[in-house]
């Protein structure tokens, strides 16, 4: 981690697995004082854990003040929290793309207004998204919708959180090999899937962006492409 990052304080959201663990884990090995926030964690301000619960505006509210007693301060932060409902769109569920909406949509956007009070000017939030926001794959109809708003959503804020010295980048991975492939009923060579582990160092490497500069969106997909 170059010097104007270190020690940083980052918040992963989505940091008990998958690619906000790797991320989470990446920062730690780089000397960030990060923070993982899910739903699933207790509150630990020895081991940075915190309940964060995207659906709940008092929760997000209740951890970043945590972290500022903490820290004295947020710098960062990352936003890769969310699953996913699969299903072709004539047996897609109403009640599960709310769902979907609800986490990576509406979720998305609680965390950016307390965000943009909290983090300082030369901060960072890395959106984490998909390559299904942009490109249509059958099954995803839920995940696909919630993942293009989500885009528009961070693609906005980008615009606007300039003017406070925050930058706001989007990151659209292709298939990572993660639990969120765990029990679809479609066959998947995860062998060719790139690892959360891959991805991870890309993230933390656009906190580091140089003052100068602004990475608004970015594609970063298996070497073998699309599966």
């Amino acid at each position: 981690m170059n010097a104007r990052k270190t020690r940083r304080a980052v918040l992963v959201t989505g940091g008990t697995g998958g690619i906000g663990g790797a991320v989470a884990g990446e920062l730690r090995r780089r000397g960030a004082r990060c923070w993982t926030g899910s739903r699933r964690l207790t509150d630990d301000p020895d081991a940075r854990t915190l309940r964060l619960d995207v659906r709940d505006e008092r929760s997000i509210a209740t951890a970043i003040d945590a972290i500022t007693a903490r820290d004295g301060r947020l710098d960062d932060a990352v936003l890769a929290h969310g699953g996913g409902r699969f299903a072709d769109v004539a047996a897609l569920d109403p009640v599960a793309i709310r769902d979907d909406l609800d986490e990576h949509v509406v979720g998305t956007l609680r965390l950016l207004r307390r965000l943009r009070g909290a983090l300082g000017r030369d901060g960072s939030i890395v959106i984490v998204g998909s390559i299904a926001a942009t490109r249509a794959f059958p099954g995803c109809g839920s995940y696909g919708a919630a993942k293009a708003a989500q885009r528009m959503l961070a693609l906005v804020a980008a615009e606007e959180f300039r003017a406070d010295g925050i930058r706001v980048t989007l990151v659209h991975p292709g298939a990572v090999d993660t639990p969120l492939w765990d029990g679809r009923e479609e066959s998947f060579d995860r062998a060719r899937m790139m690892p959360a582990a891959a991805l991870a160092p890309l993230i933390a490497d656009l906190l580091e962006t140089p003052p100068g500069a602004h990475v608004t969106e970015v594609t970063v997909m298996p070497r073998g492409g699309v599966l």
